[in-house]
């Protein structure tokens, strides 16, 4: 959940986390707040999608929300600009994105873009690409945005509820979904050489900027 108006001295004022695979594990690990927030769980019995894990906390979100994953580190992240464009522009949905017209090898989300911010149509994993924008899993969506969850279809080729279906159902739809350059650079971590990789970018980052 958002704070009033994307307020800078907090982002949210309740964290939900998703949890399947070591749940407990997890569960003891965060326990009922961080860092001062409340903490509740939602249970994922199956890996069906992004978009089924929200679907899974359905009927605890009832707010304006902020979708992220865990396994991505994003580099000089801007998630409070971010916020406070949501509520600017009266948006349903913003996609969080990184800039990079030359690697496509991490860029599982494409938009294609009208007036360099309005998203037109979503591209899960595509073969190709009209832009350099990289779709991250971070996104905020509209309390209403979940309701176009209940006519959400597994995707034909992967079997999966899909982020990229969803918000293409909302842009059909005709509400307002927009881009947002949220950081410098992101990694998805998967093993531990994704881990290292995201650590020398890390350090490069930082060397550059000293």
């Amino acid at each position: 959940m958002l704070t009033e108006k994307g307020k800078q001295e907090a982002i949210c004022s309740e964290l939900i986390v998703v949890v399947g695979y070591h749940a407990k594990s997890i569960m003891d690990y965060i326990g009922n707040s961080y860092n001062g927030v409340p903490v509740k769980y939602a249970f994922q019995a199956e890996r069906k999608g992004i978009a089924h894990a929200v679907m899974t906390a359905k009927d605890i979100l009832d707010d304006d929300f902020i979708m992220c994953l865990a396994d991505e580190i994003l580099f000089n992240p801007r998630l409070s600009n971010m916020v406070s464009t949501f509520y600017k522009h009266e948006a349903e949905c913003v996609c969080g994105c990184v800039y990079d017209p030359t690697d496509f090898s991490m860029k599982p989300i494409a938009y294609e873009i009208a007036d360099n911010i309005t998203v037109t149509k979503v591209m899960e994993k595509p073969k190709n690409y009209s832009n350099g924008f990289r779709g991250v899993g971070e996104c905020i969506f509209s309390k209403n945005c979940l309701e176009f969850l209940d006519e959400l279809q597994p995707n034909p080729i992967r079997g999966e509820y899909e982020m990229g279906d969803w918000i293409q159902l909302i842009v059909n739809a005709g509400r307002k979904v927009e881009v947002f350059h949220l950081a410098d650079a992101y990694y998805n971590i998967n093993s531990v050489k994704d881990l290292k990789n995201a650590e020398e970018e890390l350090k490069m980052l930082h060397d550059k900027s000293c």
